[in-house]
């Protein structure tokens, strides 16, 4: 089997990259869709208060998720400028 030959600044292979995949972006997606279709932020009211949860912020993590989550294609002249990983190479 042929190795990834593909291996980003910081020396991740991409195949292996979290970020290059997607996966947390799109499965906090899914999440984001969820709450939105069922409206189950509207049910905060009716949830337990001990754990002083809130929707909103919930959504904004996932909404970070969604947007940094995903690969910024460093090699393809993508991602922060001052990247201090790319900086030194």
């Amino acid at each position: 089997m042929k190795e990834d030959l593909n291996i980003s600044y910081c020396g991740i292979p991409c195949a292996k990259c979290v970020k290059f995949k997607s996966t947390h972006a799109e499965k906090a997606k899914e999440i984001t869709d969820a709450i939105r279709v069922s409206d189950l932020d509207k049910w905060q009211e009716h949830e337990p208060k001990e754990e002083n949860f809130s929707y909103e912020d919930f959504k904004k993590g996932l909404r970070w998720f969604e947007k940094h989550m995903r690969c910024p294609g460093c090699k393809s002249g993508g991602g922060m400028p001052d990247c201090p990983i790319k900086r030194v190479l």
